[in-house]
């Protein structure tokens, strides 16, 4: 294998990883630019059962079954 040739490196996810990204961005709350900046001030909510529910129902229809990782062809793939 040559020094420069492309790889293509896979990046596994596991299912609580998942639900729990998900559930991060649904807490997210961004307001509005300040300053005309390109960048914006925010934070979280507070946690609540039903986003964590909500989280793990989406994060399980990427699942083909209760693996503990996400199904294959979700995975992310990135050449380098």
């Amino acid at each position: 294998m040559c020094l420069f040739e492309r790889r293509t490196i896979q990046y596994q996810m596991k299912f609580n990883d998942f639900a729990s990204l998900l559930c991060l961005i649904m807490r997210l709350r961004v307001y509005k630019p300040s300053w005309c900046r390109d960048f914006h001030y925010g934070s979280f909510e507070a946690s609540s059962l039903e986003k964590e529910e909500l989280a793990n129902i989406l994060a399980q229809s990427f699942c083909h079954s209760q693996d503990e990782y996400l199904a294959s062809e979700l995975q992310i793939s990135c050449q380098i």
